[in-house]
């Protein structure tokens, strides 16, 4: 089942040509996640796809319904989590749930969603004593509360250490296997790969690539790289049968050997460029 499908869309900005008629589903269940460099148009795709921008050209439909007349049956079942969500650093975790329930009028069970969330401990606590991933996972148990079934996640883990980065991952594949939908906007290359079922990345406007991560990395035609030492020199090889090459460099008496096989990072940068982008 589909709960987002877009088909043509554009946005422009004068000349700039934002969002260049672009098409791509996004299925129930599935976390799908949107890459691309700085002015790749994923902003504006989002903000469209939320309701809070205004297309140019093409279908839109979001749970059913154009993101320009949300009705407010299909506004309560979406949540949008903000790179930086604005907490009340004077309340506490349950006074903040408490706050936001009654914003969202939800009637889902404020412990059941601080304990899946790993807060249920801080409930007492103050905000503004909370560590930052602590806050990252408040902010997202924020609009939990009335039980959303599609969750725009906009770099959910940005700043956060690396232990951190893995507790919000556990979360949302537990939101996944509870069914929800997740649309996931990340920096993240290992994020994206990790938590992703579809990857579509963006360039100049245009969709580049999109499909499961494993996929997408195997259509590259990006190698793997082997490094050994042999006889003393360091030699790399290039090459799609990493484990035969492995085979034959210990026949030769090769020494620490490592395999590097392409990621879903090698590919973004191939097909975006490694140059910096404002």
């Amino acid at each position: 089942m589909a709960v987002i499908e877009v088909e043509g869309l554009k946005k422009y900005y004068g000349d700039v040509r934002a969002v260049d008629g672009i098409s791509f589903t996004v299925l129930k269940g599935h976390v799908f996640s949107l890459l691309g460099p700085n002015g790749a148009g994923k902003t504006t795709t989002v903000e469209i796809l939320e309701g809070l921008r205004k297309r140019d050209g093409g279908r839109v439909r979001v749970l059913g319904e154009d993101p320009e007349n949300f009705s407010n049956s299909v506004k309560r079942k979406l949540a949008i989590v903000f790179q930086e969500t604005a907490l009340f650093d004077n309340l506490t975790v349950m006074e903040t749930m408490r706050f936001f329930q009654k914003v969202y009028g939800g009637n889902s069970s404020v412990e059941r969603v601080l304990k899946d969330l790993g807060l249920w401990e801080k409930r007492k606590a103050l905000v503004r004593h909370l560590s930052g991933g602590q806050r990252r996972r408040l902010a997202l148990a924020s609009v939990l509360s009335h039980d959303p079934e599609l969750i725009f996640l906009d770099e959910p883990t940005t700043g956060l250490d690396p232990a951190a980065r893995r507790k919000i991952w556990e979360i949302i594949l537990d939101l996944k296997r509870q069914g929800k939908t997740i649309f996931l906007t990340t920096h993240y290359m290992e994020e994206a790969q990790f938590l992703s079922d579809v990857v579509c990345i963006m360039d100049r406007g245009k969709i580049v690539e999109m499909g499961a991560p494993e996929e997408i990395i195997k259509r590259s035609g990006l190698k793997s790289v082997v490094k050994a030492t042999l006889h003393g020199n360091e030699i790399t090889i290039e090459t799609d049968e990493p484990e035969r090459a492995v085979k034959e460099l210990i026949e030769k008496g090769a020494e620490e050997i490592n395999i590097r096989k392409p990621n879903l990072e090698d590919v973004f940068l191939h097909l975006t460029g490694r140059e910096l982008r404002d």
